[in-house]
């Protein structure tokens, strides 16, 4: 830092040097808390985690050190201040956007007009994940519900990179193992053509930042289910359905009705579409430089 003189350090994921020189300025972003409400045994296995050991120390000493802490919600703010202790005037919550590349292959594809996957439809899209928090076990059941006691034929894809093989065993188990589809890893392409050809997308986080699958399941046109608890309901409530993370006969009926009735749906991507108009990453760096120049004057910027 002193060799290239930066007077601003930024760190973008949770973390950033414990020592920096006095006049150095420090900004740091913290996306979510997630890594300092698990158990330290959860970080220790399966594959002994040394990014979230390390974030756990790190992340609360560069906190309280910094000069502005920069976030992704209103939620995650406060969150942020009551576990870290820290002042909640110094967190500046800024939204964030889609992706440049998603949006450009998502006006490829639209122009395009040809399908990759060959899900047979209708299908829903949702996360793949065994981490407990992201529930993916809970939309497996609540799908198994819909196709077993509503007697409804829906699919669901599971997108992921992770080995699933624990959650494709509950499929089988439950009866579905032919309307469960494990895409592995997929292109930012593939994503796109699974979203656009989807007649329902489920974000079913109990807890967790921003949550980008969120603007992409609107920005495709895709009704979303998504939970009534932390940054979810405040990006999404009023424009997808909101749902109880721990109650799946309700995701299950959500799903039904949202499967059933064309018209409950397109409302669902009507409104998505306009709650996206508020969503953009130059507005994201618009206010990021705003932080930046917010600082004293004796620090001074080029941007």
């Amino acid at each position: 830092c002193k060799k290239d003189k930066v007077s601003l350090l930024h760190g973008l994921t949770n973390t950033g040097p414990v020592f920096l020189p006095k006049n150095i300025k420090s900004v740091v972003t913290i996306h979510d808390v997630i890594f300092l409400k698990r158990s330290l045994f959860f970080d220790l296995l399966p594959k002994f985690e040394l990014n979230g050991i390390y974030m756990r120390i790190i992340s609360p000493i560069r906190a309280k050190k910094a000069d502005i802490i920069i976030n992704d919600t209103e939620v995650v703010a406060d969150e942020i201040a009551q576990t870290l202790k820290i002042d909640r005037k110094k967190i500046k919550p800024i939204y964030l956007g889609v992706d440049e590349e998603f949006n450009q292959i998502l006006s490829e594809r639209k122009k395009l007009n040809q399908r990759i996957n060959n899900v047979p439809d209708p299908y829903i899209i949702a996360l793949g994940s065994t981490k407990p928090y992201k529930n993916s076990l809970e939309i497996i059941q609540a799908v198994a519900i819909v196709i077993n006691t509503y007697k409804i034929n829906v699919n669901l894809v599971l997108y992921s990179k992770f080995d699933c093989r624990k959650l494709q065993k509950i499929a089988d188990s439950l009866g579905i193992k032919d309307n469960v589809f494990f895409t592995g890893y997929i292109t930012p392409d593939e994503l796109v053509d699974y979203y656009l050809n989807a007649s329902l997308s489920i974000y079913f986080l109990s807890i967790g930042g921003f949550g980008l699958p969120i603007l992409e399941s609107f920005a495709c046109g895709v009704p979303l289910i998504t939970t009534h608890v932390s940054s979810t309901k405040e990006i999404a409530e009023g424009y997808a359905e909101l749902s109880n993370p721990k109650d799946i006969e309700m995701l299950a009926l959500q799903i039904k009705s949202i499967i059933t009735d064309k018209k409950r749906a397109n409302n669902l991507i009507n409104k998505g579409y306009e709650r996206l108009k508020e969503f953009s990453w130059k507005f994201t760096a618009k206010q990021t430089i705003d932080v930046y120049k917010s600082r004293p004057s004796k620090f001074t910027l080029n941007v």
